[in-house]
């Protein structure tokens, strides 16, 4: 992450600094639903302790509403939401504070998106911003940080909505939408100081689109202390979590 070549404001020179005055860094790791559950949280929860257990980083978690009915959100279906504005609330994750934020006339999925002034807030005091989502557009929310920021990105929007089941209307709309994302997505990703991808194909995809150097394959981690094989069962099994009927999987 030092080696960051696209720093025009210095973000990443006073980060440096501080980790060399203080032997500590402050990382804000940013997830879609984290309270939703599922592999891009776990994710999460696994660098989180990961960073934990190194000693020099303190690690907040933040988490962008993903529903559109969300509480935090303002609706336009919803009028006494229009003059409050997003709304965050802290809690406690474990051994890490979390923050959730909402967002803006959230019926839209490109809004869920935009930057706005709650999260900039709750990013500010972090010395770099670490986005782990599905799609990079989630990512496009905090391009006014000015903080080296890095994300971690399973898929593409179109790609993951190449297996999606709308029918009638729906089709229109979740074409306008995944257009507009894709703007987000694109953006977003150009911006990073850093780009960690899952699998070879989309950092064949992403590298002809960003300058060398700023793509890394990093899939994700296995806690090897607690997935470990028993000594006391003799036979040969294979374990395989995941969705085999998922055409996303690409199983052959």
């Amino acid at each position: 992450p030092c080696e960051v070549r696209n720093d025009p404001r210095g973000a990443c020179a006073g980060m440096l600094r501080r980790y060399r005055r203080e032997r500590r860094l402050r990382v804000a790791i940013v997830v879609p639903g984290y309270e939703e559950g599922g592999g891009v949280p776990a994710v999460a929860d696994f660098l989180s302790n990961a960073l934990r257990r190194r000693g020099d980083f303190s690690v907040a978690l933040l988490s962008m509403a993903v529903r559109w009915n969300d509480p935090l959100n303002v609706c336009v279906t919803s009028p006494r939401t229009w003059c409050r504005g997003p709304r965050t609330e802290n809690s406690n994750e474990g051994d890490f504070p979390l923050t959730r934020v909402g967002a803006w006339w959230a019926e839209a999925e490109f809004m869920r998106y935009l930057p706005r002034v709650v999260l900039d807030h709750a990013v500010g005091d972090a010395d770099v911003g670490q986005v782990i989502c599905g799609s990079a557009a989630s990512a496009y929310a905090l391009r006014r940080v000015r903080k080296p920021l890095f994300i971690q990105v399973a898929t593409t929007l179109r790609t993951e909505r190449a297996a999606g089941k709308a029918r009638g209307t729906a089709v229109w709309h979740s074409n306008f939408m995944t257009r507009v994302c894709e703007f987000q997505e694109r953006a977003a990703v150009r911006s990073a100081a850093g780009v960690f991808v899952e699998n070879r194909w989309l950092q064949t995809k992403l590298e002809g689109e960003l300058s060398p150097g700023r793509v890394h394959v990093a899939p994700p981690g296995v806690d090897v202390d607690f997935y470990r094989p028993d000594p006391a069962v003799e036979r040969d099994i294979l374990l395989f979590v995941g969705r085999l009927s998922d055409p996303r999987k690409n199983v052959r």
